[in-house]
């Protein structure tokens, strides 16, 4: 029974995703993942919080990048970094970087 409770919610929590982002970008958040031009709201959707932002002013407009998967160890913070960079709110690239300690 805690199973099949816990099916109804995911596939709840799926529905509301895609009712409230469209099917497109839905499905991807689903699957935790983000794609060029979502918005910061459904890369939190997707990614959860990330561990390190920072934040410029450009002519561009306003660039920020947000860094997942960071880990600490002796020598500091090590990738398995993927960088998501947002121009003025959406997803404008993303970065996977992946270096051996």
């Amino acid at each position: 029974e805690k199973e099949r409770l816990k099916n109804l919610q995911k596939s709840e929590e799926q529905k509301r995703i895609i009712n409230k982002y469209g099917e497109q970008y839905g499905k991807l958040i689903v699957k935790g993942e983000v794609c060029l031009g979502m918005t910061k709201d459904m890369c939190l959707e997707a990614l959860g919080y990330p561990c390190k932002e920072n934040s410029s002013v450009t002519g561009l407009g306003k660039i920020e990048v947000w860094t997942y998967d960071c880990f600490w160890f002796e020598k500091g913070l090590v990738p398995n970094l993927t960088h998501i960079t947002f121009t003025n709110g959406k997803i404008s690239g993303i970065t996977k970087l992946s270096e051996s300690i």
